[in-house]
């Protein structure tokens, strides 16, 4: 019921955006609704799959293929429209897209399990010890995960500052707008994602796939690696300072493959080991750590008129491969965390 109400919540909001008038309603339609869809959906997700059953990453893997799809059409399609018809036509079209995934939703229903029922008056039990000590495991996650989106949020941030700066946007005489690269950048997980889904499932066949922690330590990794490959862009720049497209292009497919390792990971994780009647609020601590790492990212990104680029992108690089260090030392312990409540 949550994720519907939050869904039509987005969708009223979405065509509200259609008229000047019924702009600030729009923003907190969508609000209210982003709030009850996120969360409640992930849970969702969590609830077709045992505790424990390997699948329950993979699945969420899954679940954000629709979302980058998502992410990938969507700047282009409404970008389009709003270019040639305006942004009240933009706005409207995300309306209507929003209505069809609602009903999508709606005739699959059926297929998800059937909602615990509330029962009035009941309290709630008491944490048991082993619940409340993966609790604890959570809550020491979290700063990792808010490394991660310090850099993470670059991409929606700066980053587009310096395409707009240092990267040669011309192809074959057409200047490619800069929102064009955000729409690589939800695509760019779908290309990969099928290759490390086969990969994780050879992996667990031969009993050598990583672990979760394992996973979001390689991901912060690799996701340095690509933030590092901003820095370096200089070393392959023309006379007139400007990197390749394809530098921008080998950035995305970098990045996004430890965002694939880290981020659905760390939601499969969350939502797994929080216990069932936290599941939700676990969620939505989880997505905390994109809040704080974007309001992180947002302070350092006023210094990348004040520095070399180079050091701007190394500073973040630095900031995330910790966060990988620090999940590669505290994975020991934290894995004895017990699994089961």
């Amino acid at each position: 019921m949550a994720v519907t109400t939050g869904a039509v919540l987005m969708t009223a909001g979405h065509f509200s955006l259609a008229f000047d008038a019924s702009f600030l309603l729009a923003l907190l339609l969508l609000i209210l609704g982003a709030g009850l869809v996120r969360g409640n959906l992930s849970a969702q997700v969590k609830s077709l799959y045992a505790d424990g059953d390997r699948r329950e990453a993979d699945a969420f893997q899954l679940y954000y293929v629709g979302i980058n799809l998502g992410a990938f059409v969507a700047p282009i399609v409404t970008g389009t429209l709003a270019t040639v018809y305006g942004w009240h036509t933009g706005f409207a079209f995300a309306g209507l897209g929003m209505l069809i995934g609602l009903l999508v939703y709606l005739a699959g229903q059926r297929h998800l399990p059937p909602d615990a029922a509330r029962v009035a008056a009941v309290k709630r039990p008491a944490l048991s010890v082993p619940e409340k000590r993966r609790l604890f495991g959570l809550a020491l996650l979290w700063p990792v995960s808010v490394g991660f989106w310090i850099a993470q949020s670059q991409v929606w941030n700066v980053y587009n500052l310096w395409v707009r700066d240092h990267l040669d946007l011309n192809v074959a005489g057409f200047a490619m707008p800069v929102p064009w690269l955000q729409a690589l950048d939800g695509l760019a997980p779908v290309l990969v994602i099928p290759f490390f889904l086969a990969l994780w499932q050879r992996q667990a066949a031969r009993g050598r796939e990583p672990d979760d922690l394992r996973k979001m330590a390689i991901g912060c990794l690799v996701f340095a690696g690509g933030v590092a490959w901003l820095a370096l862009a200089p070393l392959v720049s023309g006379a007139d300072a400007r990197a390749p497209l394809l530098w921008a292009v080998a950035f995305h497919l970098l990045s996004n493959i430890g965002w694939l390792y880290f981020t659905p990971v760390a939601l499969a994780l969350y939502a797994a080991k929080a216990p069932a009647g936290l599941r939700g609020t676990l969620i939505g601590v989880n997505s905390l750590a994109t809040f704080a790492g974007s309001v992180a990212s947002g302070r350092l990104g006023g210094s990348y008129e004040t520095m070399p680029v180079s050091h701007f992108w190394l500073i973040h690089a630095g900031i995330v491969w910790a966060a990988g260090v620090v999940l590669l030392l505290a994975g020991g312990p934290l894995r004895r965390l017990p699994a089961e409540g």
